[in-house]
């Protein structure tokens, strides 16, 4: 799962790579709301009848498609019905909100940046650095209370 926001101009770009097969987009409502979506819903039939129960009509009954509609119908209060691996974000377009998720459990994973006025996510911190304006560097400051932590732990386990 890949994609960038750029709160500047209020858009939403996708891209994919080829070997992410299980990433997904679909965009509803005459392309108020996008989704990219990346994981599992393994409780889809049981959403799909809630749906159902409401009124809402299901084109492909994937579970990028229940998971948008249940929230355009239920709102954040959507990701209390979903169990599974996933991660995904949902761009509203009339509102001009990001609404980003990882399951409860962290089994997807789900990696961001901001850059410039642009939200970059992907599922791989290597595609966040495929991104032109991401350069990898190393955080000095961390790096060094991180050395420091870890030797001055080694250095007490040693002592008598």
């Amino acid at each position: 799962m890949h994609g960038i926001v750029n709160f500047k101009k209020n858009k939403i770009f996708e891209v994919i790579s080829t070997n992410e097969k299980k990433t997904l987009s679909y965009q509803f409502q005459n392309n108020v709301y996008t989704i990219i979506f990346s994981g599992h819903i393994y409780n889809r039939n049981e959403l799909k009848e809630l749906l159902a129960r409401k009124n809402i009509e299901l084109e492909s009954g994937l579970e990028i498609e229940i998971v948008l509609k249940l929230y355009i119908v239920l709102g954040k209060e959507a990701i209390e019905r979903l169990n599974g691996a996933y991660s995904f974000v949902i761009w509203n377009e009339r509102e001009k909100e990001l609404f980003a998720v990882r399951d409860r459990f962290g089994l997807e994973p789900f990696y961001y940046a901001m850059k410039d006025g642009s939200f970059i996510f992907a599922s791989s911190i290597k595609d966040i650095l495929k991104h032109s304006e991401i350069k990898a560097q190393l955080n000095s400051t961390r790096n060094k209370r991180a050395t420091w932590s870890w030797s001055s732990t080694l250095s007490r386990k040693n002592s008598i």
